[in-house]
């Protein structure tokens, strides 16, 4: 039940956007909250907006489209790709009103472009 509670305290601020998309002001700010609960809730936007990336790619190769590529490492820790992200969103503060998702294509693209 305290799980819970604390879950639903935690992620309460994750959805009360306004309906808006998260933007990279609050993807940072999630990820250095230093709240448990909302970094890892920024571990996984992270993670599942680069798995998205990474099957957007697939789908695009074998369709035989030529739209952005990313190689993202089939071996990269998740910790390194929430440094990553985070690094880039602090050298572009320009995108930080984008969406998140934005931000994590911005620094995959830059971080792991196909040669």
């Amino acid at each position: 039940a305290i799980y819970a509670v604390a879950f639903t305290n935690a992620f309460s601020w994750f959805f009360a956007q306004d309906a808006q998309a998260m933007d990279g002001n609050h993807l940072l700010e999630m990820c250095e909250s230093g709240d448990v609960y909302l970094e890892n809730g920024c571990a996984g936007f992270i993670a599942g907006a680069m798995d998205m990336l990474q099957n957007s790619n697939e789908i695009d190769k074998a369709s035989g489209g030529s739209s952005f590529r990313v190689c993202i490492p089939k071996n990269l820790d998740p910790k390194q790709a929430q440094d990553i992200v985070l690094n880039s969103i602090k050298q572009n503060p320009q995108y930080l009103h984008f969406r998140a998702a934005f931000s994590v294509l911005i620094a995959v693209t830059d971080a792991f472009p196909c040669r």
